[in-house]
């Protein structure tokens, strides 16, 4: 069984204390499909963590996450997804512009999340077990 390291960067000023519930809900249920997480905080010894893991996971809230976002494709080739908790279509649609490979809207059902986590593994040659 392959177990992936994923690295899990959350917003660095989230709006509310409930962002903070909605990366506990992702750990959760990577966590429970066997995938090893590891939290970051963004700029704290990142780059070194990036290279660690198998794959990106990183909270969008704002414009200046997507400026991030590009910043983190410029230094890595690992599979980067974006996700989040009621982000509007245009600013995942300019997070696939700026480089990521996929979002994971935490409002869907987490058997959808989990397949598109799956889909960007498998098109990037990481499969889970």
């Amino acid at each position: 069984m392959l177990s992936l390291h994923c690295l899990i960067l959350p917003s660095p000023t989230p709006k509310t204390h409930t962002l903070d519930s909605h990366t506990k809900l992702l750990e959760k249920m990577l966590t429970n499909e066997g995938y090893i997480t590891r939290r970051s905080e963004r700029g704290k010894d990142e780059l070194a963590h990036v290279q660690e893991s198998d794959i990106i996971l990183m909270e969008v809230g704002d414009m200046a996450d997507l400026q991030y976002c590009q910043n983190l494709r410029a230094q890595s080739a690992k599979p980067l997804l974006l996700y989040g908790w009621n982000v509007p279509s245009s600013l995942w649609i300019r997070g696939l512009q700026a480089g990521a490979d996929a979002f994971l809207s935490l409002l869907e059902r987490e058997d959808v999340t989990l397949a598109r986590l799956r889909a960007t593994l498998r098109r990037t040659g990481l499969q889970a077990s």
